[in-house]
């Protein structure tokens, strides 16, 4: 049978049908983007059925969408089921909740960091001129902190920087660029991170590294989902490779803006 939510799921020109369809075998997405034509027609330019069309539509790497949620958790909840691989911070961003999402992102993050013994290292990758970026292992995730200095070929101010990524946030990503959450007094265990990075942090970002002690606080950073970069992807396919929202490859996500 269908199931199919209350409201629509709207975001630029688009409504979007949100729906399920449940079968004895599995339950799949259901998704008509709906369009208005100049002379006020409407119509479906497609229909959507799989877990991985879904995925892509509701990403990261998409504007957030505008529906009418009384209780959001509810809707996260009905939604989980045709989109599993989403965690529950994404789902919140994915309708527009975004302090909840940010809140949801740093339980994770807490939630991985608490059951993990792996430290902090700078991300693989081309080295951006803009952002020091670092991640955990085997995390979904990468820290993003702006350089107390940029390369001489950027000319730039971080205030300027900050604007990009706020830009970025509130208008259509287009499927280009991520999502981010913004922190500010970010604290790290040191016992968490490598000493070659807590090197790089304090030559490239020294300005924002509070000493705690035993721990250190970064004045401010974003955390981003982890991408492969473009270079080390086109290292590893080997021939035509299928992309999804979850293995995205980026030129640069290490300091581009």
């Amino acid at each position: 049978h269908l199931q199919v939510a209350n409201e629509l799921f709207y975001r630029n020109k688009a409504a979007w049908l949100v729906g399920k369809l449940v079968t004895p075998m599995a339950t799949l997405p259901f998704l008509l983007p709906i369009h208005r034509t100049d002379e006020g027609e409407l119509f479906v330019d497609a229909c959507l059925t799989t877990h991985a069309e879904a995925s892509i539509v509701f990403g990261f790497a998409r504007s957030y969408f505008m529906v009418y949620a009384p209780l959001p958790g509810a809707l996260v909840e009905w939604l989980r089921e045709i989109l599993p691989g989403k965690t529950t911070a994404e789902l919140y961003m994915a309708i527009g909740c975004q302090k909840h999402a940010k809140t949801e992102s740093y339980r994770e993050y807490l939630h991985y960091i608490s059951r993990s013994d792996e430290q902090f290292i700078e991300a693989p990758g081309i080295r951006g001129m803009v952002m020091l970026v670092f991640t955990l292992p085997g995390f979904d995730r990468v820290f993003k902190v702006i350089k107390d200095r940029f390369a001489p070929q950027k000319e730039m101010t971080a205030a300027h920087v900050r604007a990009c990524y706020q830009l970025v946030k509130e208008h259509d990503r287009v499927g280009r660029m991520a999502d981010t959450q913004e922190f500010e007094n970010f604290v790290l265990e040191k016992r968490q991170i490598a000493p070659e990075l807590m090197a790089l942090l304090q030559t490239e970002a020294g300005a924002k590294i509070t000493d705690l002690g035993d721990r250190i606080a970064i004045s401010h950073l974003y955390i981003e989902r982890r991408m492969v970069p473009l270079n080390i992807w086109l290292e590893q396919v080997d021939g035509p490779a299928p992309v999804s929202d979850t293995h995205i490859p980026a030129q640069e996500t290490r300091g581009k803006i």
